[in-house]
């Protein structure tokens, strides 16, 4: 029997995995535990990883959680060798599309400090597909 955080994380990790398969993403998949070299939860396209937080530690994440979550989500990038990574967190009672995808803007090349950028992640599925990531938005049907 698997314990209720394991429940909740795989859970999580499985919604946005099929959310981003229906989202030009389809060969997006689950990626399995590496100890200390963790590559992520998802490997959403070549180059592109998630990590995703679930249940109440993902709602009720403080900013500076959220900010140790980015920095885990960073090792878990260059594990992986990855251009991109982004930090998912399930919403209670919303639609995946409206969970928060945070990355930081190293990574999405804005010039200046390091911030944090969300959005929904539907929007960064989008915005993922406008670098190059997934397929390209011109290949899907509308």
């Amino acid at each position: 029997m698997v314990n209720k955080p394991k429940r909740i994380g795989t859970a999580g990790e499985s919604a946005a995995r099929d959310f981003a398969q229906l989202n030009g993403f389809p060969w997006a998949d689950r990626r399995p535990l590496k100890g200390n070299k963790d590559e992520g939860d998802l490997l959403l396209s070549p180059g592109l990883i998630a990590e995703v937080k679930s249940g109440d530690k993902a709602r009720n994440a403080s900013d500076q959680q959220v900010t140790r979550w980015l920095q885990e989500t960073e090792t878990e990038r260059v594990n992986a060798n990855a251009d991109l990574a982004v930090l998912i967190l399930t919403r209670w009672r919303k639609p995946v599309e409206r969970w928060w995808a945070i990355t930081q803007t190293p990574a999405i090349e804005i010039p200046g400090p390091v911030v944090q950028v969300r959005m929904y992640l539907g929007d960064f599925l989008t915005y993922a597909r406008h670098l190059g990531y997934g397929t390209p938005l011109e290949d899907v049907a509308a």
